[in-house]
C-alpha cells in the first residue's frame, strides 16, 4: 500500500473528523470471469482499518479494472513469426 496523500475530514467509516489517508494498492479480483490484478486507489481510516470508495474513486478504479484486462489480452495473442 502506497500513501498517495491525506485530508482532514468527516470519515464515514468510524464517524469522526480526523485525518483519512488516500492510498494506492495492488488489488487481485475476479473480473469478467478472469483473474487480473490492477491499480486501486481507496481512502483509508487508521482508526477502523478499513478502506472506502468514493464515488470517484468507484469510477477510477473501474477504469483500471478494465485497462489491466485489456493488457492481459494483449499479452496473450500469439504473436506472428516473421
Amino acid at each position: 500500500m502506497k500513501k498517495l496523500g491525506s485530508e482532514v475530514k468527516y470519515c464515514i467509516l468510524c464517524k469522526e473528523v480526523h485525518e483519512v489517508d488516500i492510498v494506492e494498492s495492488i488489488d487481485c479480483v475476479e473480473y469478467k470471469g478472469e483473474e487480473i490484478m490492477f491499480n486501486a486507489i481507496y481512502e483509508y481510516c487508521r482508526k477502523s482499518h478499513r478502506y472506502m470508495e468514493n464515488s470517484d474513486m468507484v469510477r477510477k478504479n473501474r477504469i483500471s479494472k478494465e485497462k489491466a484486462l485489456e493488457r492481459k489480452h494483449q499479452l496473450e495473442l500469439p504473436r506472428d513469426k516473421g
